[in-house]
């Protein structure tokens, strides 16, 4: 199966159906989901991660993704995202988080899939961007 390309450039970001990932002046790669009700697919995390990809093609970087406005995700999705190139890409993962929902969200995606990379959790954007800098090569 051809991974799906993300949909569309905009300055410097790219757009996908379902986030807008773009690199940041120090170095991290960051996502932000945007607020769906539908829970979160296979395709969209497809999407997502060649999107991140994009920014990540001379050196594996650290990425901040902030998902509180994610509204579920399908199985599919977190065993993508635990396992569907991440570690070629990412050298650690910081997921934002600011509701139940994406901390359980969350919760399934480290504990259950176990990625095989640096993850963590935080409530807060600037707590993330300092864990994440000790991962920029």
């Amino acid at each position: 199966m051809n991974t799906p390309r993300p949909m569309k450039l905009e300055a410097a970001a790219v757009l996908t159906r379902t986030a807008r990932v773009w690199l940041r002046d120090d170095g991290l790669i960051q996502a932000v989901v945007f607020p769906n009700p539908q829970p979160h697919g296979l395709e969209a995390a497809q999407e997502n991660m060649a999107a991140i990809a994009e920014f990540a093609v001379e050196k594996k970087r650290p990425v901040l993704i902030d998902m509180r406005a994610i509204a579920g995700i399908e199985r599919e999705a977190r065993l993508y995202y635990a396992d569907g190139g991440g570690r070629r890409v990412a050298t650690a993962a910081a997921l934002l988080i600011g509701s139940p929902v994406s901390r359980v969200i969350a919760n399934f995606l480290i504990r259950l899939n176990r990625p095989p990379l640096p993850i963590q959790l935080f409530a807060s954007e600037e707590a993330a961007v300092t864990w994440l800098k000790n991962f920029i090569e």
